[in-house]
């Protein structure tokens, strides 16, 4: 395995294994109280309306990103188009619209903004779109993951190349044959040229936990079912033009490979784990009753919250949540746990805080996000992402980056 290179940052602690890979630790931030990067109080731009003009309604949109001209491009699902405003939040064209032709979508999964302000749109079932820097349709590709489903996250590299993280295929019987108890779910990791074919395996993370047991199911007889083990924590990756990061969340180690899957980096952050309590559990069952006692399926749902009482925990929380991020100075952002965020999605009162490492490895900080605001693109100086107010109205937001 190659190293990526000497890093150059004096917080972080540097050592080197026996095969030559940097490990970064750091056991405190390099900011002070002065230096700390923070959000402006207030958005610049907000783009979304209650009611209005059908192109500035938000449904189901999943991101918001920056172009290099001050564009600013939202991913909304609802109506399966990619939408283009100015610097000033000003609607300008949209691209996309569901269909299964040439630059439309059945089902956007996520989107991804490539050098050269073109923009990938990744579908579930493994289909990816790319336009130009003028939303004109460029082309498409279709990720081969060797099963029927698509892949659970795919991005484009640098090179035109693409990582995907996908389910191992997995036969009727070969499932039936799994075991009763805790497992826990792996994802392969694969290369695919520009075409979409794989090209090489680069792995194998281990994902989420599950809980597999024998249970009546109401109507439909006694058989397996797998429940989630609380509080377990998920595969995290974040792309960069060449290489990517991986987070599995069991400590706080973050690794970062080159395009060809070398490792070259670990970088880690002093962390102190905590208990889960049976009350964090009981929380989050009190969630899922008001959420799912109304729905039409109540005496289903019902019977699965009564079995998730009885599934086990993760035992200690793990150190970060669900979103990695690299901003446009490549450093990654890490979203810390927050148990609530974990059952609930985002949820008011419950805002999210990143630890930031700059690209050598050392912990610069951590910086909190205004309350129900996801960030979702970060640049030198902005943050952009999506905000959902009491009513459950979306509306993208651009934010200043502070750094002093």
């Amino acid at each position: 395995m190659a190293c990526g290179g000497s890093p150059s940052s004096t917080a972080g602690k540097v050592a080197f294994d026996s095969a030559g890979i940097a490990i970064v630790e750091s056991a405190r931030p390099q900011w002070n109280d002065e230096s700390a990067w923070r959000l402006a109080d207030n958005p610049s731009i907000r783009i979304g309306v209650v009611d209005g003009a059908p192109e500035y309604q938000l449904f189901h949109a999943s991101g918001s990103f920056g172009l290099s001209d001050g564009r600013i491009i939202i991913a909304n699902n609802g109506t399966s188009e990619i939408r283009y405003y100015d610097s000033e939040g000003r609607f300008l064209l949209k691209a996309g619209g569901r269909g299964g032709g040439p630059g439309e979508f059945r089902s956007m999964a996520w989107v991804q903004t490539v050098p050269g302000d073109s923009v990938a749109v990744f579908e579930t079932d493994g289909r990816v779109s790319l336009f130009d820097e003028f939303g004109v349709f460029a082309g498409t590709a279709r990720l081969k993951t060797g099963g029927k489903a698509g892949p659970e996250f795919a991005a484009r590299f640098g090179d035109g190349q693409f990582l995907a993280l996908s389910n191992p295929a997995v036969t009727v019987e070969e499932y039936a044959d799994q075991p009763i108890g805790v497992q826990r779910a792996s994802l392969l990791v694969r290369r695919h040229d520009m075409g979409g074919n794989a090209r090489d395996t680069l792995g194998t993370l281990l994902h989420s936990a599950y809980d597999r047991q024998i249970r009546q199911v109401p109507g439909k007889g006694s058989g397996p079912v797998s429940l989630p083990v609380w509080f377990t924590p998920p595969a995290n990756v974040a792309t960069t033009p060449t290489g990517f990061f991986v987070g599995t969340g069991d400590t706080y180690e973050i690794a970062a490979f080159d395009t060809h899957g070398s490792l070259h980096r670990l970088i880690r952050r002093r962390w102190r784990s905590s208990t889960i309590e049976r009350d964090d559990v009981e929380r989050g069952i009190e969630y899922y009753r008001k959420t799912w006692g109304a729905t039409p399926k109540g005496a289903y749902l019902q019977s699965q919250i009564d079995w998730l009482s009885e599934t086990p925990t993760n035992g200690r929380f793990p150190p970060f949540g669900t979103t990695f991020l690299v901003d446009a100075e490549q450093n990654l952002w890490v979203e810390l746990f927050e148990p609530q965020r974990w059952y609930a999605g985002l949820t008011p009162g419950f805002p999210m805080r990143f630890d930031v490492f700059d690209p050598s490895g050392a912990w610069l900080g951590t910086v909190g996000m205004p309350d129900n605001f996801e960030p979702t693109d970060i640049g030198p100086d902005y943050v952009l992402g999506l905000w959902e107010n009491e009513l459950d109205i979306q509306y993208a937001l651009k934010y200043q980056l502070v750094k002093p």
